[in-house]
Protein backbone atom coordinates (compact mmCIF):
# COMPACT_ATOMS: atom_id res chain seq x y z
CA UNK A 1 0.00 0.00 0.00
CA UNK A 2 1.19 3.28 -0.76
CA UNK A 3 2.72 5.38 1.90
CA UNK A 4 -0.21 7.72 2.52
CA UNK A 5 1.82 9.61 5.12
CA UNK A 6 4.05 10.79 2.68
CA UNK A 7 1.32 13.02 1.29
CA UNK A 8 0.70 14.85 4.60
CA UNK A 9 4.07 15.80 6.08
CA UNK A 10 5.45 16.56 2.29
CA UNK A 11 2.08 18.88 2.29
CA UNK A 12 3.43 20.33 5.64
CA UNK A 13 7.03 20.88 4.81
CA UNK A 14 8.72 24.42 5.60
CA UNK A 15 9.67 25.96 2.55
CA UNK A 16 13.51 25.40 2.37
CA UNK A 17 14.37 21.54 1.23
CA UNK A 18 15.98 19.33 3.05
CA UNK A 19 19.10 17.00 1.73
CA UNK A 20 17.12 14.41 0.24
CA UNK A 21 13.90 16.44 -0.57
CA UNK A 22 13.40 18.93 -3.63
CA UNK A 23 10.78 20.85 -4.66
CA UNK A 24 9.49 21.46 -8.63
CA UNK A 25 8.96 25.22 -8.11
CA UNK A 26 8.07 25.87 -11.68
CA UNK A 27 5.01 23.41 -10.95
CA UNK A 28 4.38 22.34 -7.76
CA UNK A 29 5.98 18.72 -7.42
CA UNK A 30 7.89 17.26 -4.20
CA UNK A 31 9.98 14.93 -3.54
CA UNK A 32 11.63 12.93 -0.47
CA UNK A 33 13.52 9.54 -0.35
CA UNK A 34 13.19 6.92 2.54
CA UNK A 35 16.57 8.33 4.31
CA UNK A 36 14.24 11.29 5.68
CA UNK A 37 11.75 10.53 8.58
CA UNK A 38 8.85 12.18 6.56
CA UNK A 39 9.79 9.96 3.48
CA UNK A 40 8.24 6.85 2.24
CA UNK A 41 8.65 3.80 4.69
CA UNK A 42 10.63 1.29 3.15
CA UNK A 43 8.58 -1.91 1.46
CA UNK A 44 7.42 -4.27 -1.48
CA UNK A 45 4.14 -4.81 -3.12
CA UNK A 46 3.13 -8.24 -3.93
CA UNK A 47 1.18 -7.80 -7.22
CA UNK A 48 0.99 -11.11 -9.85
CA UNK A 49 -0.75 -10.03 -13.03
CA UNK A 50 1.99 -10.54 -15.83
CA UNK A 51 2.33 -7.56 -18.31
CA UNK A 52 3.51 -9.65 -21.30
CA UNK A 53 6.08 -7.02 -22.02
CA UNK A 54 8.86 -8.08 -24.01
CA UNK A 55 11.94 -5.96 -25.01
CA UNK A 56 11.11 -3.18 -27.11
CA UNK A 57 7.04 -3.36 -25.97
CA UNK A 58 4.32 -1.63 -24.26
CA UNK A 59 1.34 -2.43 -22.81
CA UNK A 60 -1.95 -0.30 -21.86
CA UNK A 61 -3.72 -1.21 -19.13
CA UNK A 62 -6.54 0.13 -16.66
CA UNK A 63 -5.63 1.35 -13.52
CA UNK A 64 -9.20 0.61 -11.58
CA UNK A 65 -9.17 4.59 -10.06
CA UNK A 66 -8.35 7.68 -11.32
CA UNK A 67 -5.10 8.71 -10.58
CA UNK A 68 -4.50 12.44 -11.58
CA UNK A 69 -0.91 13.48 -13.33
CA UNK A 70 0.10 17.12 -13.52
CA UNK A 71 -3.14 18.20 -13.02
CA UNK A 72 -5.18 16.00 -15.33
CA UNK A 73 -7.04 12.38 -14.58
CA UNK A 74 -5.61 8.93 -15.96
CA UNK A 75 -7.75 5.99 -15.57
CA UNK A 76 -5.35 3.75 -17.86
CA UNK A 77 -1.39 3.52 -17.76
CA UNK A 78 1.14 2.42 -20.67
CA UNK A 79 3.66 -0.08 -19.00
CA UNK A 80 7.26 -0.10 -21.04
CA UNK A 81 9.69 -2.33 -20.64
CA UNK A 82 12.29 -0.05 -19.72
CA UNK A 83 11.65 1.00 -16.53
CA UNK A 84 9.42 3.85 -17.11
CA UNK A 85 5.67 4.20 -17.38
CA UNK A 86 3.10 6.93 -19.37
CA UNK A 87 -0.09 8.15 -19.92
CA UNK A 88 -2.00 9.02 -23.56
CA UNK A 89 -0.90 8.35 -27.09
CA UNK A 90 2.46 8.55 -28.06
CA UNK A 91 3.89 6.61 -24.67
CA UNK A 92 5.30 2.92 -27.06
CA UNK A 93 7.47 5.39 -29.23
CA UNK A 94 8.68 7.86 -26.27
CA UNK A 95 9.47 4.90 -24.04
CA UNK A 96 11.12 3.23 -26.79
CA UNK A 97 15.05 3.29 -25.15
CA UNK A 98 17.65 5.75 -26.10
CA UNK A 99 19.59 7.11 -23.41
CA UNK A 100 19.78 10.88 -24.75
CA UNK A 101 21.13 11.96 -21.50
CA UNK A 102 18.58 13.89 -18.42
CA UNK A 103 15.13 14.53 -19.02
CA UNK A 104 15.71 18.07 -20.38
CA UNK A 105 17.03 16.25 -23.09
CA UNK A 106 14.13 13.94 -23.98
CA UNK A 107 11.74 15.42 -26.56
CA UNK A 108 8.01 14.45 -27.29
CA UNK A 109 5.11 15.85 -24.77
CA UNK A 110 3.85 12.14 -23.15
CA UNK A 111 3.77 12.92 -19.59
CA UNK A 112 5.79 10.04 -17.87
CA UNK A 113 6.90 8.08 -14.83
CA UNK A 114 10.60 7.06 -14.78
CA UNK A 115 11.07 4.50 -12.74
CA UNK A 116 15.03 3.55 -13.90
CA UNK A 117 14.68 4.22 -17.20
CA UNK A 118 17.61 1.97 -19.13
CA UNK A 119 17.57 -0.45 -21.83
CA UNK A 120 15.63 -3.65 -19.90
CA UNK A 121 15.35 -7.12 -21.54
CA UNK A 122 12.59 -9.14 -19.57
CA UNK A 123 10.71 -12.14 -21.22
CA UNK A 124 7.01 -12.24 -21.39
CA UNK A 125 6.80 -15.22 -18.95
CA UNK A 126 8.22 -17.25 -16.34
CA UNK A 127 9.13 -16.80 -13.02
CA UNK A 128 11.79 -14.12 -12.91
CA UNK A 129 12.76 -11.37 -15.54
CA UNK A 130 9.01 -10.63 -15.56
CA UNK A 131 7.23 -7.73 -15.41
CA UNK A 132 3.79 -7.78 -12.96
CA UNK A 133 1.14 -5.33 -12.50
CA UNK A 134 -2.29 -5.20 -10.07
CA UNK A 135 -4.09 -2.46 -8.13
CA UNK A 136 -4.12 -3.97 -4.50
CA UNK A 137 -6.14 -2.02 -1.72
CA UNK A 138 -9.30 -0.26 -1.43
CA UNK A 139 -11.12 3.09 -2.38
CA UNK A 140 -10.31 5.41 -0.93
CA UNK A 141 -6.63 4.30 -0.78
CA UNK A 142 -5.91 2.03 -3.28
CA UNK A 143 -2.99 2.01 -5.32
CA UNK A 144 -1.66 0.77 -8.86
CA UNK A 145 2.08 -0.95 -8.75
CA UNK A 146 4.41 -2.23 -11.58
CA UNK A 147 6.85 -4.55 -10.98
CA UNK A 148 9.93 -4.73 -12.27
CA UNK A 149 10.79 -8.58 -11.24
CA UNK A 150 14.37 -9.67 -11.42
CA UNK A 151 14.89 -8.02 -15.00
CA UNK A 152 18.14 -8.38 -16.95
CA UNK A 153 19.91 -5.29 -18.36
CA UNK A 154 19.89 -5.49 -22.38
CA UNK A 155 23.65 -5.35 -22.82
CA UNK A 156 24.97 -7.53 -19.54
CA UNK A 157 22.12 -10.36 -19.76
CA UNK A 158 23.01 -11.21 -15.95
CA UNK A 159 22.35 -9.89 -12.65
CA UNK A 160 19.16 -8.55 -12.66
CA UNK A 161 17.57 -5.75 -10.59
CA UNK A 162 14.41 -5.18 -9.08
CA UNK A 163 12.09 -2.15 -8.10
CA UNK A 164 8.56 -1.08 -8.35
CA UNK A 165 6.67 2.36 -9.28
CA UNK A 166 3.74 3.01 -7.14
CA UNK A 167 0.79 5.23 -8.03
CA UNK A 168 -1.84 5.85 -5.46
CA UNK A 169 -4.95 7.07 -5.80
CA UNK A 170 -4.38 9.92 -3.54
CA UNK A 171 -1.95 11.43 -6.45
CA UNK A 172 0.97 10.13 -4.71
CA UNK A 173 4.26 8.57 -7.01
CA UNK A 174 6.69 6.03 -4.90
CA UNK A 175 9.57 4.61 -6.31
CA UNK A 176 11.10 0.89 -4.27
CA UNK A 177 13.93 -0.22 -5.18
CA UNK A 178 14.89 -3.57 -3.84
CA UNK A 179 18.09 -4.67 -5.68
CA UNK A 180 19.97 -1.76 -7.91
CA UNK A 181 23.12 -3.81 -8.35
CA UNK A 182 24.03 -5.15 -11.97
CA UNK A 183 27.67 -5.99 -10.77
CA UNK A 184 29.05 -3.79 -13.44
CA UNK A 185 29.81 -0.46 -11.89
CA UNK A 186 28.92 0.98 -15.00
CA UNK A 187 25.34 0.16 -14.82
CA UNK A 188 24.80 0.18 -10.59
CA UNK A 189 23.37 2.11 -8.63
CA UNK A 190 21.97 3.99 -11.11
CA UNK A 191 25.42 5.24 -12.76
CA UNK A 192 22.97 4.36 -16.52
CA UNK A 193 19.91 5.22 -16.42
CA UNK A 194 17.34 8.49 -15.24
CA UNK A 195 14.93 8.42 -12.57
CA UNK A 196 12.50 11.12 -12.36
CA UNK A 197 8.57 12.41 -13.65
CA UNK A 198 8.09 14.84 -16.54
CA UNK A 199 5.39 15.90 -19.30
CA UNK A 200 5.42 18.41 -22.06
CA UNK A 201 5.65 21.12 -19.88
CA UNK A 202 7.84 20.62 -16.94
CA UNK A 203 10.35 17.84 -15.89
CA UNK A 204 11.67 17.10 -12.33
CA UNK A 205 14.67 15.03 -12.09
CA UNK A 206 16.28 12.79 -9.51
CA UNK A 207 19.48 11.01 -10.78
CA UNK A 208 20.53 11.15 -14.34
CA UNK A 209 23.09 8.69 -15.02
CA UNK A 210 24.65 9.28 -11.69
CA UNK A 211 25.77 6.37 -9.42
CA UNK A 212 25.45 6.08 -6.06
CA UNK A 213 21.74 8.33 -5.76
CA UNK A 214 19.53 5.40 -6.56
CA UNK A 215 20.67 1.91 -4.11
CA UNK A 216 19.17 -0.83 -2.83
CA UNK A 217 16.72 -0.49 -0.06
CA UNK A 218 15.59 2.55 -1.48
CA UNK A 219 12.80 4.89 -2.29
CA UNK A 220 11.55 8.20 -3.33
CA UNK A 221 8.20 9.68 -3.00
CA UNK A 222 6.25 12.79 -5.12
CA UNK A 223 3.45 14.67 -4.12
CA UNK A 224 2.15 16.88 -6.12
CA UNK A 225 1.59 20.24 -3.95
CA UNK A 226 -0.81 21.89 -5.47
CA UNK A 227 -4.41 23.05 -4.10
CA UNK A 228 -3.03 21.04 -0.80
CA UNK A 229 -3.03 22.74 2.54
CA UNK A 230 0.61 23.75 2.87
CA UNK A 231 1.88 24.81 6.70
CA UNK A 232 3.29 28.04 5.67
CA UNK A 233 5.20 28.71 9.27
CA UNK A 234 6.67 25.12 9.44
CA UNK A 235 4.43 24.19 12.90
CA UNK A 236 3.15 21.21 12.10
CA UNK A 237 -0.49 22.59 10.92
CA UNK A 238 -1.39 23.57 7.61
CA UNK A 239 -3.72 26.10 7.17
CA UNK A 240 -7.20 24.56 7.10
CA UNK A 241 -6.48 24.04 10.71
CA UNK A 242 -3.86 26.61 12.35
CA UNK A 243 -5.40 30.03 13.31
CA UNK A 244 -2.35 31.97 12.59
CA UNK A 245 -0.58 30.04 9.96
CA UNK A 246 2.39 32.81 9.69
CA UNK A 247 2.97 32.45 13.81
CA UNK A 248 4.95 29.09 14.47
CA UNK A 249 3.86 29.43 18.25
CA UNK A 250 0.01 29.05 17.28
CA UNK A 251 -1.43 26.01 16.05
CA UNK A 252 -3.34 23.80 17.60
CA UNK A 253 -2.28 22.02 21.11
CA UNK A 254 -0.01 24.77 21.69
CA UNK A 255 0.56 26.13 25.47
CA UNK A 256 -1.76 28.89 26.24
CA UNK A 257 0.20 32.10 27.46
CA UNK A 258 -1.18 34.84 28.49
CA UNK A 259 -0.66 37.07 26.19
CA UNK A 260 -3.71 38.67 24.43
CA UNK A 261 -3.93 35.82 21.13
CA UNK A 262 -5.27 32.54 20.70
CA UNK A 263 -2.27 30.32 20.84
CA UNK A 264 -3.52 26.79 20.79
CA UNK A 265 -6.70 27.72 18.10
CA UNK A 266 -9.52 26.49 20.10
CA UNK A 267 -11.47 29.83 19.55
CA UNK A 268 -10.64 31.05 23.63
CA UNK A 269 -7.91 34.15 24.51
CA UNK A 270 -6.38 33.72 27.22
CA UNK A 271 -8.41 30.52 28.77
CA UNK A 272 -7.19 29.76 32.09
CA UNK A 273 -6.35 33.70 33.03
CA UNK A 274 -9.57 35.10 34.64
CA UNK A 275 -9.89 32.68 37.61
CA UNK A 276 -12.86 35.31 38.71
CA UNK A 277 -14.22 36.13 35.67
CA UNK A 278 -14.50 39.99 35.47
CA UNK A 279 -13.16 39.80 32.25
CA UNK A 280 -9.43 40.85 32.75
CA UNK A 281 -6.71 38.80 32.67
CA UNK A 282 -3.36 39.21 35.11
CA UNK A 283 -1.87 39.94 31.87
CA UNK A 284 -4.21 42.84 31.32
CA UNK A 285 -3.43 44.20 35.06
CA UNK A 286 -5.70 42.13 36.61
CA UNK A 287 -3.89 42.65 40.41
CA UNK A 288 -6.30 40.13 41.77
CA UNK A 289 -7.57 37.56 39.70
CA UNK A 290 -9.36 35.48 42.43
CA UNK A 291 -11.48 38.69 42.96
CA UNK A 292 -14.07 40.35 40.53
CA UNK A 293 -14.08 43.57 43.22
CA UNK A 294 -10.93 44.45 41.52
CA UNK A 295 -9.64 45.15 38.33
CA UNK A 296 -7.88 47.66 36.26
CA UNK A 297 -11.73 48.18 34.96
CA UNK A 298 -13.15 49.45 38.02
CA UNK A 299 -13.12 53.30 39.65
CA UNK A 300 -12.01 53.44 43.19
CA UNK A 301 -13.73 56.77 43.60
CA UNK A 302 -17.16 55.36 45.20
CA UNK A 303 -18.09 55.65 48.87
CA UNK A 304 -18.79 51.95 49.00
CA UNK A 305 -15.12 51.38 47.86
CA UNK A 306 -13.11 54.08 49.38
CA UNK A 307 -12.91 52.51 53.06
CA UNK A 308 -13.22 48.56 51.59
CA UNK A 309 -9.21 48.06 51.95
CA UNK A 310 -8.82 47.07 48.39
CA UNK A 311 -6.78 48.50 45.64
CA UNK A 312 -10.23 48.42 43.56
CA UNK A 313 -9.16 49.76 39.89
CA UNK A 314 -5.35 47.66 39.99
CA UNK A 315 -3.08 51.35 39.93
CA UNK A 316 -1.23 50.40 43.16
CA UNK A 317 -3.39 53.02 45.38
CA UNK A 318 -5.63 51.84 47.93
CA UNK A 319 -8.59 53.51 49.50
CA UNK A 320 -8.25 57.03 50.78
CA UNK A 321 -4.22 57.04 49.47
CA UNK A 322 -6.15 57.07 45.88
CA UNK A 323 -6.81 60.33 44.60
CA UNK A 324 -10.11 59.63 43.21
CA UNK A 325 -11.44 58.65 47.22
CA UNK A 326 -10.36 62.48 48.44
CA UNK A 327 -13.77 64.07 48.02
CA UNK A 328 -14.54 61.39 51.04
CA UNK A 329 -11.60 61.63 53.16
CA UNK A 330 -13.42 62.02 56.77
CA UNK A 331 -17.21 61.76 56.68
CA UNK A 332 -19.44 60.15 58.27
CA UNK A 333 -22.16 59.68 55.38
CA UNK A 334 -25.47 60.20 57.67
CA UNK A 335 -26.51 63.45 56.39
CA UNK A 336 -26.80 64.65 53.24
CA UNK A 337 -24.81 67.93 51.81
CA UNK A 338 -22.77 67.69 54.79
CA UNK A 339 -19.53 68.86 53.87
CA UNK A 340 -17.01 67.22 56.19
CA UNK A 341 -13.90 68.89 55.07
CA UNK A 342 -13.24 70.74 58.64
CA UNK A 343 -13.53 68.91 61.48
CA UNK A 344 -12.83 65.63 63.11
CA UNK A 345 -15.85 63.47 64.72
CA UNK A 346 -18.52 65.52 63.50
CA UNK A 347 -21.81 64.34 64.09
CA UNK A 348 -23.96 64.91 61.45
CA UNK A 349 -27.22 65.88 62.92
CA UNK A 350 -28.10 69.28 61.57
CA UNK A 351 -28.28 69.68 57.50
CA UNK A 352 -26.26 73.00 56.85
CA UNK A 353 -23.90 73.01 60.02
CA UNK A 354 -20.45 74.59 59.59
CA UNK A 355 -19.34 72.21 61.89
CA UNK A 356 -16.09 74.43 63.35
CA UNK A 357 -16.12 73.56 67.16
CA UNK A 358 -15.01 70.46 68.69
CA UNK A 359 -17.70 69.58 70.98
CA UNK A 360 -20.26 71.69 68.76
CA UNK A 361 -23.60 69.38 70.10
CA UNK A 362 -25.46 70.71 66.74
CA UNK A 363 -28.68 71.03 68.52
CA UNK A 364 -29.97 74.90 67.06
CA UNK A 365 -30.42 76.04 63.49
CA UNK A 366 -27.90 79.05 62.90
CA UNK A 367 -25.83 78.52 65.75
CA UNK A 368 -22.55 80.44 64.82
CA UNK A 369 -20.81 78.08 67.10
CA UNK A 370 -18.11 79.97 69.03
CA UNK A 371 -18.14 79.39 72.48
CA UNK A 372 -16.58 76.11 74.21
CA UNK A 373 -19.61 74.84 76.30
CA UNK A 374 -22.67 76.85 74.56
CA UNK A 375 -25.69 75.43 75.83
CA UNK A 376 -27.49 76.14 72.66
CA UNK A 377 -30.71 76.58 74.28
CA UNK A 378 -31.80 79.66 72.23
CA UNK A 379 -32.46 80.37 69.13
CA UNK A 380 -30.69 83.62 67.79
CA UNK A 381 -28.24 83.43 70.51
CA UNK A 382 -25.28 85.12 69.83
CA UNK A 383 -22.98 82.74 72.07
CA UNK A 384 -20.14 85.65 73.26
CA UNK A 385 -19.90 85.12 76.91
CA UNK A 386 -18.09 81.80 78.47
CA UNK A 387 -20.92 80.80 80.62
CA UNK A 388 -24.05 83.41 79.48
CA UNK A 389 -26.93 81.46 80.60
CA UNK A 390 -28.44 82.43 76.94
CA UNK A 391 -31.98 83.88 78.36
CA UNK A 392 -31.45 87.33 76.84
CA UNK A 393 -28.70 89.43 74.54
CA UNK A 394 -26.68 90.32 77.09
CA UNK A 395 -28.04 94.05 77.06
CA UNK A 396 -30.23 94.36 80.20
CA UNK A 397 -33.21 93.33 81.86
CA UNK A 398 -33.49 91.10 84.86
CA UNK A 399 -31.00 88.38 82.40
CA UNK A 400 -27.93 89.61 81.69
CA UNK A 401 -26.78 92.98 83.45
CA UNK A 402 -29.04 92.54 86.81
CA UNK A 403 -28.60 90.66 90.01
CA UNK A 404 -31.04 89.20 92.54
CA UNK A 405 -33.15 86.29 91.57
CA UNK A 406 -32.21 86.44 87.65
CA UNK A 407 -28.36 85.86 88.45
CA UNK A 408 -29.48 82.86 91.46
CA UNK A 409 -31.55 81.49 89.09
CA UNK A 410 -29.11 81.74 85.87
CA UNK A 411 -26.55 79.86 88.39
CA UNK A 412 -28.51 78.18 90.84
CA UNK A 413 -26.69 75.06 92.69
CA UNK A 414 -28.10 71.94 93.24
CA UNK A 415 -28.34 70.46 96.35
CA UNK A 416 -24.58 69.50 97.26
CA UNK A 417 -23.26 70.85 94.43
CA UNK A 418 -19.85 72.47 95.10
CA UNK A 419 -19.65 75.89 96.34
CA UNK A 420 -18.19 78.28 94.18
CA UNK A 421 -14.59 79.76 95.58
CA UNK A 422 -15.85 83.51 94.65
CA UNK A 423 -18.66 83.46 96.61
CA UNK A 424 -16.57 81.51 99.58
CA UNK A 425 -14.67 84.07 99.53
CA UNK A 426 -17.70 87.17 99.73
CA UNK A 427 -19.20 85.61 102.67
CA UNK A 428 -15.77 85.59 104.82
CA UNK A 429 -14.97 89.58 104.33
CA UNK A 430 -19.09 90.03 104.88
CA UNK A 431 -18.05 90.72 108.57
CA UNK A 432 -14.52 92.85 107.84
CA UNK A 433 -17.13 95.21 105.64
CA UNK A 434 -19.49 95.62 108.39
CA UNK A 435 -17.28 96.65 111.06
CA UNK A 436 -16.05 99.24 108.57
CA UNK A 437 -18.91 101.09 108.45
Amino acid sequence: MTNLRLALLLACLPGAALAATDSDLSYGYVWADSDESFGPTLGSYSVSTLSGVTDESTTTVNLGFTFEFYGTPYTQVTISDNGAIGFGASVASFLAYSNVGCLSGMSGSTPAILGWFTDLNPDASGSTNVIRYGTIGSAPNRAFVVHYDNVHHYDLGTNPVEFQIILGENGVIEMQFQDTDFANSSYNDGANGVTGIRNATYDFEVSCNQSGIINDPWAVGFVDTNGLPVDNDGDGSDATVDCDDGDPTVYPGAFEACNGQDDDCDGNVDEGYDEDGDSWTVCEGDCNDFSSLQNPGLNENTAARCPDGLDNDCDGLTDFNDPGCAPFAGDDDDSVGDDDDDATGDDDDTTGDDDDSVGDDDDSVGDDDDSVGDDDDTVGDDDDTVGDDDDDDDGGGSGGGGRGSGRRAGCSQGAGAPVSPAWLLLGLLAPVLRRRR
